[in-house]
Parts: C-alpha cells; sequence; structure tokens
C-alpha cells in the first residue's frame, strides 16, 4: 500500500491542476474509489469528490477530507516526478494530502468497518478558499450527515513519523475547527466559528 501511495503521489505530483480545474485528479480519485467499492458523488461543488463506505451496524458517520489542487506557480524540484505543466505546481502538498487519503481509503476497503460510516472528501480550490464552501453548499456534509470530520496537512517541520495538533490562542487543542476560510497553512489568521 505504502508503494502505491507513493507512485500515486508522484503521479499527482507531475501532473498539478489548479483550483476547479481538477478534472483528471478527481477521475483518478473516483476510479480508485469505485473499484475499492466505495459509493462515489463526483461533481461535488464544481470537481469534487466524495466516496462512502457504510459499515456492517449503525453508528457515527466520519469525515476524512483532503485537498486536491495545485498552485500556479513553477515547480523547482529537480526530481523524475517534477512538474510537466508549466506555470503549474503542487508546492503545498496537495498531492500528498490525496495519495495519503487514497491510502487510508485502500485499507479500509480490506479491512472494511465494523459500525458507522466513512464519508471521504476530496476538495478542489482550497487555493483559492472557495472549495470547502462550494462544497458545503452542494450538500457534502449531508446524506449521510457528517458527525465528526478530520483532515491534515503536511508541513516541513513535522518529521517523518510524527504528527502535530494546531492549539487554539488559549492553549486548548484545536479539534474542534469548524468551516472557515483560509489557508490552513495559516490557520490562526482564520476565523473559527465556535462549536
Amino acid at each position: 500500500m505504502f508503494e502505491e501511495a507513493v507512485e500515486t503521489r508522484r503521479y499527482l505530483h507531475m501532473n498539478p491542476e489548479l483550483s476547479f480545474e481538477e478534472t483528471e485528479t478527481a477521475k483518478l480519485v473516483a476510479d480508485k474509489l469505485r473499484a475499492w467499492g466505495y459509493d462515489v458523488q463526483e461533481g461535488v461543488g464544481g470537481t469534487g469528490v466524495i466516496g462512502v463506505l457504510k459499515g456492517t451496524a449503525p453508528g457515527p458517520v466520519v469525515g476524512l477530507r483532503a485537498d486536491m489542487d495545485a498552485l500556479p506557480m513553477q515547480d523547482e524540484i529537480d526530481q523524475p516526478y517534477r512538474s510537466t505543466r508549466d506555470g503549474k505546481a503542487h508546492t503545498c502538498g496537495h498531492d500528498a494530502h490525496t495519495a495519503i487519503l487514497l491510502g487510508v481509503v485502500r485499507a479500509f476497503s480490506e479491512t472494511g468497518l465494523e459500525r458507522g460510516t466513512l464519508k471521504l472528501i476530496f476538495q478542489p480550490a482550497e487555493e483559492i478558499g472557495k472549495g470547502a464552501e462550494a462544497m458545503i453548499l452542494d450538500g457534502a456534509l449531508d446524506n449521510p450527515k457528517v458527525d465528526v470530520m478530520a483532515g491534515l496537512h503536511v508541513h516541513p517541520s513535522v518529521r517523518t513519523g510524527e504528527f502535530s495538533l494546531s492549539s487554539t490562542p488559549d492553549g486548548r487543542p484545536d479539534y474542534d475547527r469548524r468551516a472557515g476560510t483560509g489557508h490552513d497553512a495559516a490557520d490562526r489568521q482564520q476565523a473559527d466559528r465556535p462549536a
């Protein structure tokens, strides 16, 4: 599974798509989800993709989210998987976010769920701050209604094998962030909604 995630990430890195142009990325995601037995909804909020896997027993709906869009800039890495698209690059890690979530998706497709529902949200247009709202307005958090949502963001200061959590200004873990606008890499500049 790890090798497949690396291969997917490198493919996405080589083929970046800008906000609301993530058609090839969305197709790749949707095709993999279908192949692994997920119910799939495409075109959510423009180019977003949702996958749903139901457990054998009722339970909470857990949402997992990854962003898919690239930035309008040159790729400056000197690697075989460098961007092949002039003026487009995955320099914020969304290629990794998508590949990581697809790895999680693959694992759940093999193990299944004992209870509850897993709802996967592959979001477009995070870089311009419009994809989450577009998906929410298009019903991404409904049918089934998401009870709790989690996402991730890679960061160069966090070493491999470690993770970090943001905290609120008063030092509490920021595990209850609600949908707002902004960029997670600068999340303290975003407005939190009350829980």
